[in-house]
């Protein structure tokens, strides 16, 4: 038995808000922003007058607007890439290189998107009707929400809890229905839920791409200023040094990509499952359904993506650094006070997937000065609305029109059209409310998204692949497929929610009135109090808070527990005094793997983290699909479906110039008469800038499996191409700025003056949409 001092004590009668890390001016500046935002989602209003207009902004969006989805990623995929970097470092995100023929090759070939394309589809629901049955579309557009909403579920509660550790609010904890719900917490997230769905109910799709458009060169520009003071106020000696100072960096470095061994969760085949499924599911997430049907033409929403890629330079840039401070305030000796600091400030949050989700907020709240807290502040709110509102637009859309369409009998009218829209979107913000509210995090971002996108793409892409590419692909083999694919999916987020192990903490504190293990609060016998602490992760040790209250006080203090069943991780350098209370197990506690076969078979189970659960979703899916389809022994009509041959359409035909096809290397990068001399010089551009950093990737492959580089060259090579999206990155920013900005002017001026069709609303008879006119398709 151990005797541990409580070294922070917290006292009634303190001001609150003397924790709080944020100025007036930050909020001065957050809530000016705010302000702006909103006001222009109610001025697009006007412009917003039929189904079309709200579903897809009437087809009316040119690349650029295309492309200013905010600062090009969502405040929840923000928090989980600084996640995986501040876990895995640079090291890791190496071996990302080796999806990037495969990126390459898709764009060039046109793989599922061109013949999704042949089909004249609304929707992936649609297709699925055409190639299989009316049941398949219905159950696979539920399906395809299901997964969906569930996915969306964590992002409000992910954001507010970036705020609330970054900012430096009070947590103010209650106990509702056996749940301890923070109050602050609520409050954050239904405010940033709320104004990212007003935007969304206002205009729709139009409101969503002008505001996103307009955070998008506001935040780009605050996301230089933040990156370039962090590059004067970190030394790259000291970067350096604390990645030497990583726990194990010989075989899980934070910088070489050849020293990985044991990084459990990013290593090189969480990177090969992704690439795996880039190919097999490739079309089959629907989260941007509005953006992708905004496009004017075909020829835009291709050069959207071809320009995709640069406009998010300087954000990638910055984005990858600043867990890389992070973890230097946490590793350096320069940084030890602002470093203790943070570890008190994570230790307050009694999840344990928590607080690895908030490490880097809660260090740059510590770390970033006045003003530059405001502007991160906006960064990560710019962040969240334009995530929130894409997919709360999306996922809402996706269940009226792909699954409740079909029941009607009788088409809606437009306005009631656009009300069952808006109802559909609402219903889903406050799924997300409650979801975030009780929904424990027990693995990281990145791997949550794996399997909850699972639900849906483990066994779509086996039945868009099969459908788009396979005479013989049957119904059957299509239900099998979607059904397994979803089941493994869930089974493995049920799984996900039960601990490893439980271990009764026992304290001995004898004035105490209630005592509280992670916010749980134990039971007295006696003269001392117990609690059960379960494990939720493996092979990483997490904090226990422990905190005894007396008649006038109360004394906190934190131990490390970890479950680790096999070897076990280096112990982390934070010694902790003992001399008032006595705490059971003592810090540095190992619980290991307990007898019992059923036991071991669950911690096997357990132990299988969302990205491999994903793969074997994938497989098991797309194996189900060709024995089901090989044993129902049946042809289907590929050309009449991709209307090829003698069902080919008249509309989809080149005509003029168009019908001269390109041959030799034009033929073999895609160009067609379609494209501008600009259009040509972009896309050239883009091919090479991709193929050089192939090379580079293979070349330093081949020379480091001869003769492997030691960990200086490979950060000298992570400074250079950190150094390298920056400088470019201004460039892009000017660039993207005045396309935006023109690119906004001229959807208002064609709304503006553009005549509706009413009938354009998503339904379809006669294999096309109801809202074409079927001569002009002859």
């Amino acid at each position: 038995m151990l005797v541990l001092t409580f070294s922070h004590w917290h006292r009634h009668g303190i001001d609150w808000t003397d924790n709080m890390n944020m100025h007036w001016i930050d909020w001065a500046i957050l809530g000016g922003f705010t302000a702006v935002i909103i006001g222009l989602a109610i001025y697009t209003t006007r412009f917003m007058r039929s189904v079309a207009d709200f579903l897809a902004g009437n087809r009316c969006a040119g690349r650029y607007l295309l492309t200013m989805d905010g600062i090009n990623t969502g405040a929840i995929s923000l928090v989980a890439v600084w996640e995986l970097w501040y876990n895995a470092g640079f090291a890791s995100s190496w071996w990302g290189g080796l999806g990037a023929p495969v990126g390459l090759l898709i764009t060039l070939s046109g793989w599922i998107i061109y013949r999704y394309r042949q089909t004249r589809a609304f929707t992936l629901a649609q297709f699925f009707e055409m190639r299989y049955s009316r049941n398949l579309r219905i159950f696979a557009g539920f399906l395809a929400y299901l997964s969906g909403v569930i996915n969306y579920g964590i992002f409000p509660g992910v954001a507010a809890r970036f705020f609330v550790s970054f900012c430096g609010l009070p947590e103010w904890n209650v106990m509702i229905g056996g749940f301890e719900i923070s109050l602050m917490y609520a409050l954050v997230m239904a405010i940033l839920l709320g104004l990212a769905t007003t935007i969304t109910l206002a205009g729709g799709q139009i409101a969503i791409m002008i505001t996103d458009c307009l955070q998008g060169i506001i935040g780009m520009l605050a996301v230089g200023v933040i990156g370039f003071w962090l590059l004067g106020h970190f030394s790259w000696d000291q970067i350096f040094e604390s990645f030497q100072r990583a726990p194990d960096p010989e075989n899980a470095s934070m910088i070489n990509p050849f020293k990985i061994g044991r990084t459990r969760d990013f290593n090189i085949w969480y990177y090969l499952i992704g690439v795996f499924g880039s190919i097999y599911g490739y079309m089959s997430w629907q989260g941007s359904t509005g953006t992708t049907a905004a496009p004017k033409t075909p020829h835009e929403a291709r050069m959207a993506r071809v320009i995709g890629g640069w406009r998010g330079m300087l954000t990638v840039g910055i984005v990858a650094f600043l867990p890389v401070c992070a973890f230097t305030v946490m590793h350096h000796p320069d940084y030890a006070s602002l470093a203790q600091q943070a570890r008190e400030a994570i230790g307050q949050i009694h999840q344990t997937g928590l607080q690895t989700q908030m490490t880097v907020p809660i260090v740059l709240g510590k770390l970033l000065p006045v003003g530059l807290m405001g502007l991160l502040s906006m960064i990560i709110f710019c962040a969240m609305i334009t995530t929130d509102d894409t997919y709360l637009h999306s996922w809402g859309s996706i269940l009226v029109q792909d699954f409740i369409m079909p029941f009607r009998k009788r088409p809606f009218t437009p306005e009631g059209h656009i009300r069952a829209l808006r109802w559909s979107i609402a219903a889903v913000a406050v799924f997300g409310f409650i979801f975030s509210l009780l929904f424990r995090h027990t693995q990281y971002i990145l791997l949550f998204f794996a399997i909850t996108g699972a639900i849906f793409t483990g066994g779509a892409g086996a039945v868009i692949i099969g459908g788009l590419y396979w005479k013989r692909g049957t119904t059957a083999g299509a239900w099998c497929a979607m059904l397994l694919g979803s089941t493994l999916a869930v089974a493995g987020i049920i799984v996900q929610q039960f601990p490893f192990d439980r271990a009764t903490v026992r304290v001995t504190a004898p004035e105490a009135i209630a005592v509280t293990v992670n916010g749980d609060a134990a039971v007295r016998h006696g003269d001392a109090w117990e609690c059960d602490y379960e494990f939720w992760k493996r092979h990483e040790w997490q904090t226990v808070t422990v905190v005894a209250k007396t008649a006038d006080s109360a004394m906190t203090n934190q131990v490390r527990y970890i479950f680790a069943p096999s070897s076990m991780p280096p112990m982390p350098n934070d010694p902790r005094a003992a001399s008032d209370l006595r705490v059971e197990p003592a810090d540095g506690f190992v619980q290991a793997l307990a007898g019992g076969r059923k036991h071991r078979i669950f911690v096997a189970l357990r132990s299988v983290n969302g990205q491999v659960n994903f793969f074997i979703a994938m497989v098991t899916a797309l194996a189900a699909y060709v024995i089901v389809s090989l044993l129902g022994r049946r042809v289907f009509n590929m050309d009449e479906m991709l209307h090829r041959g003698k069902y080919a359409i008249a509309a989809d035909q080149s005509k003029g110039e168009v019908e001269v096809r390109p041959r030799g290397l034009r033929a073999l990068v895609g160009i067609t008469p379609e494209f501008t001399k600009t259009d040509k010089l972009l896309y050239h551009l883009t091919l090479w800038w991709s193929l050089f950093w192939m090379a580079v990737f293979f070349v330093l492959l081949a020379i480091n499996l001869v003769k492997p580089c030691g960990d200086l060259f490979w950060f000298r090579y992570w400074r250079f191409t950190v150094l390298l999206n920056m400088c470019l990155g201004i460039i892009t920013v000017i660039w993207f700025t005045f396309g935006g900005i023109a690119d906004v002017r001229d959807i208002l001026r064609t709304l503006k003056n553009m005549k509706r069709n009413v009938a354009d609303d998503g339904r379809v008879e006669g294999h096309h949409n109801v809202g074409e006119s079927f001569d002009s398709l002859r």
